[in-house]
């Protein structure tokens, strides 16, 4: 359970840190993608190891996955919420798009550790996931309040 935390944390922390410093949507979802995407590189059989027990593993080891992403997730929606370009959404639809934002890149890491290990196949998916993010994020800026299902 600390190997889950600690490699989370590290994964969280970096993410922020790129956050922090990205200043326009698409510059910031490529930047994420790829630096995500050099991180499971860098750590990819403890990351294998968290997508995989994600789903099959231990009841207390899915728990720390749950929670740390849940943890993730949390801090994205506040850092959300001080976006000027989001600021017309609700609470629960700003939790929404910060579930859907770490739900992609959980997804985006299973693929990639499923994919071939080829630069055509590993520039594909950082394309498409760079695009993923756009599309969510730019949606989120257009959503009208109001829509969203209860949470």
């Amino acid at each position: 359970m600390t190997l889950v935390e600690e490699v989370c944390d590290n994964l969280r922390n970096l993410m922020t840190a790129l956050r922090d410093s990205a200043s326009k949507t698409h510059a910031l979802a490529e930047r994420s993608v790829h630096t995500f995407l050099e991180f499971l590189d860098a750590n990819e059989a403890t990351m294998r190891f968290l997508v995989r027990e994600r789903a099959g593993g231990s009841e207390p080891i899915r728990k720390a996955i749950a929670q740390t992403i849940q943890r993730s997730s949390n801090e994205l929606a506040s850092e959300l919420r001080n976006v000027p370009a989001y600021a017309h959404l609700s609470d629960d639809e700003i939790d929404a798009l910060a579930r859907l934002l770490v739900n992609t890149v959980i997804t985006v890491a299973s693929e990639a550790l499923d994919a071939i290990p080829s630069a055509p196949s590993r520039a594909s998916l950082a394309e498409r996931a760079t695009w993923q993010m756009r599309v969510i994020l730019v949606g989120a800026r257009y959503w009208r309040s109001g829509t969203a299902p209860a949470a």
